[in-house]
């Protein structure tokens, strides 16, 4: 457990859109979308200590706002 964080090292979690209709968000060719949950691995998030970033569990990257987060794109 990373207490700075709060956050499980190495622990797969979903990341839940509160938008409605409780829809995860997907990693779909190098796009973040939000879809229905399908328990796929594009669907799992996990926390990286040593970067200290989120990584996604089907690509192990982590997610990028362009221009220190004042982007739309990611």
């Amino acid at each position: 457990m990373n207490t700075d964080f709060g956050l499980r090292v190495d622990t797969d979690f979903f990341i839940v859109s509160g938008l409605g209709k409780g829809r995860y968000i997907d990693y779909v060719t190098r796009n973040l979308v939000i879809k229905t949950q399908n328990g796929r691995a594009s669907q799992k998030w996990y926390f990286h200590q040593p970067s200290r970033t989120i990584r996604g569990r089907s690509t192990n990257q982590s997610i990028d706002i362009h221009n220190s987060g004042k982007s739309n794109h990611l």
